[in-house]
């Protein structure tokens, strides 16, 4: 353990420094200083940090009471020890009441440093322990909101909720204070006809089994639905109980949309005439006639009105394919299989083709060969630009994990080397909250591990979100300027979040009287404070996961900035404001005209 900061306060001169003495013998990570009065006190402690303050009752000017209270104006959770002379029932009474971390009275001979020591070594343990504790639960807060799928976590019947991130208000419309007073509220927003289906999904879980259901939500603005895919799984004890709920829910609206597009699809060779990209073929093996339609004549890259021979066309997919290719048609023509694959086709540039074929058997002979083809070619771009996401989020989260898992092993530790020294309740009731914590984390960075890339982008009025931004950022007198009377397409829930990140990161360098200035540049926009700025020999770390120049720092916020700007494919950069401060500047942005 560190070093242990102790203020005793005493107006008896040779007392304090005795007890100095005594308490840095017991223990040698005792380091103590002394004041003869409450105000001297008060100068000392405004003037260096300590880990805990032991005051005498009775002193001239201000008791060690009136003291509690002054302190505890500054310093909320600092361990105060009351350690006087006047023990009555009356004083420990008022001094309970008053919030002291201890109570102990003066006695004879030396064995009461001994006990002393012990409450002050408690004392400070604990206090920084909840202190790691705190952090932790900061740091677990802000990677859950790095996410837009909603997070949760309840216990294993449903009726307490443990955990839920801020997504949850925005996919669902509901309201977490409403849901922590009522766990299953969320009911309440599903479509009446999805809910029994979703509460059956939930005993389900509550007897073990992992469930996925999709289901729906009213929308009220547009009178549609939006449709949500919950994956959840049951947290086992020991004993194979369910203890605890996790899952993690995401808005597939747009899928369900591609979906109904696609199901409309009965035939596919009558629609193979009225798509574009989706050409059709036939090869009848009787009398050796084959067709394909102009469709597949575009994505060959070939004339209008070309006419191939029966079987043609295992030439054209791409050397490392053919085999595939020419696998599966043979099967098809031989023993009546179907095919479904994805392939890569060469004409003027490599293209991605889905191609299909479905048999026509007659008497246990196939007759007939039929087959689809559509040119999928955006559709695997995007497949590989959300593999990258997802590659991304997954260093992300295992670069969190491990910066997680640092303090709280510390204060694992120290719990443990406390716990050999002393007995307490408390020490037991902060192991069970590290235990918590631990399986928090794992939970958490499970589901954080399913996050997503930006949403679809909409016409954005900066100058509104801006002031929204602001008002969700914890700021005394900070002053907050924006020149930019535009709407950009972006993301607006990952917007928001970027410009939250970027003012909190300003409060918390420049000070709450920050002022930031939101404005418009050449392709973009800035967000500039007037604190201390960034050293230029710093500004190409300042994204890395874990970059914090605080001890305090999370490390995360400007990670998860980045982060955005690159999935709505932008850029940003950091340089000097116009007062000395940080600049960050996002270029690449598209602007919507009025």
């Amino acid at each position: 353990m560190a070093r242990i900061q102790v203020l005793h306060v005493d107006d008896d001169p040779a007392l304090v420094e005795l007890a100095a003495a005594m308490l840095e013998r017991e223990d040698n990570r005792f380091s103590v200083e002394t004041a003869t009065s409450p105000s001297e006190g008060l100068d000392r402690l405004a003037a260096n940090g300590f880990d805990c303050i032991i005051s005498d009752y009775q002193m001239p000017g201000q008791n060690g009471l009136e003291l509690l209270n002054t302190i505890r104006e500054e310093h909320p959770d600092l361990p105060f020890i009351l350690y006087t002379g006047k023990g009555s029932e009356e004083v420990a009474s008022k001094a309970i009441s008053a919030g002291v971390t201890d109570y102990l009275q003066k006695g004879t001979g030396t064995s009461q440093y001994t006990v002393l020591a012990n409450r002050v070594t408690n004392a400070v343990e604990q206090y920084r322990s909840q202190r790691e504790l705190e952090e932790t639960k900061e740091k677990l807060s802000e990677m859950a909101e790095g996410t837009n799928d909603v997070l949760y976590m309840f216990n294993g019947d449903w009726s307490e909720l443990l955990f839920i991130n801020s997504a949850y208000e925005t996919i669902w419309g509901g309201s977490i204070s409403e849901l922590k007073t009522n766990p299953r509220s969320f009911l309440d927003l599903i479509h009446p006809d999805d809910r029994e289906k979703v509460r059956e999904s939930m005993e389900q879980i509550s007897n073990g089994e992992r469930d996925v259901i999709e289901y729906r939500i009213p929308n009220s603005e547009d009178d549609e639905v939006q449709w949500i895919r919950s994956d959840t799984q049951p947290i086992l004890d020991n004993e194979g109980n369910v203890y605890r709920i996790v899952g993690s829910t995401s808005d597939i609206t747009e899928n369900k949309k591609r979906e109904k597009e696609l199901g409309r699809v009965n035939d596919l060779f009558e629609q193979a005439q009225k798509i574009a990209d989706f050409g059709a073929w036939e090869t009848d093996l009787r009398n050796g006639e084959g067709w394909w339609t102009e469709q597949v004549n575009q994505i060959y890259d070939l004339p209008t009105g070309y006419e191939p021979e029966p079987g043609e066309g295992v030439e054209y997919f791409h050397p490392e394919d053919q085999p595939v290719i020419r696998n599966a048609f043979d099967q098809a023509m031989e023993a009546g299989e179907p095919y479904d694959l994805e392939l890569r086709v060469v004409a003027d540039e490599e293209k991605w083709v889905r191609t299909r074929a479905k048999p026509e058997v007659e008497n246990g002979e196939v007759v007939r060969v039929r087959g689809t083809i559509q040119e999928i070619t955006k559709r695997k771009e995007r497949e590989a630009e959300l593999q990258r996401e997802r590659d991304r989020l997954d260093r992300f989260a295992s670069v969190v994990s491990h910066d997680l898992r640092n303090p709280l092993n510390v204060a694992t530790g120290r719990l443990d080397l406390a716990m050999e020294e002393c007995e307490s309740d408390h020490l037991e009731t902060v192991g069970g909250h590290l235990e918590q914590m631990e399986i928090l984390i794992e939970d958490v960075l499970r589901l954080a591990r399913a996050g997503e890339t930006v949403g679809e982008r909409a016409p954005v009025d900066f100058a509104e979100l801006g002031h929204r931004c602001w008002h969700n950022v914890e700021t005394k007198s900070g002053d907050l300027k924006i020149d930019l009377d535009v709407a950009i397409k972006a993301d607006e829930t990952r917007l928001q979040q970027l410009v939250e990140n970027l003012f909190r990161n300003a409060v918390k360098y420049a000070g709450d009287d920050v002022t930031v200035t939101l404005s418009k540049l050449d392709g973009g926009f800035y967000i500039e404070d007037n604190g201390p700025g960034i050293p230029e020999t710093e500004r190409d770390e300042v994204f890395e996961v874990g970059y914090s120049s605080r001890d305090e720092g999370t490390g995360f916020g400007l990670s998860i900035v980045k982060e955005i700007v690159e999935a709505h494919d932008w850029e940003i950069r950091v340089t000097e404001g116009a007062d000395g401060g940080a600049r960050f500047e996002i270029t690449g942005v598209e602007f919507v005209a009025e």
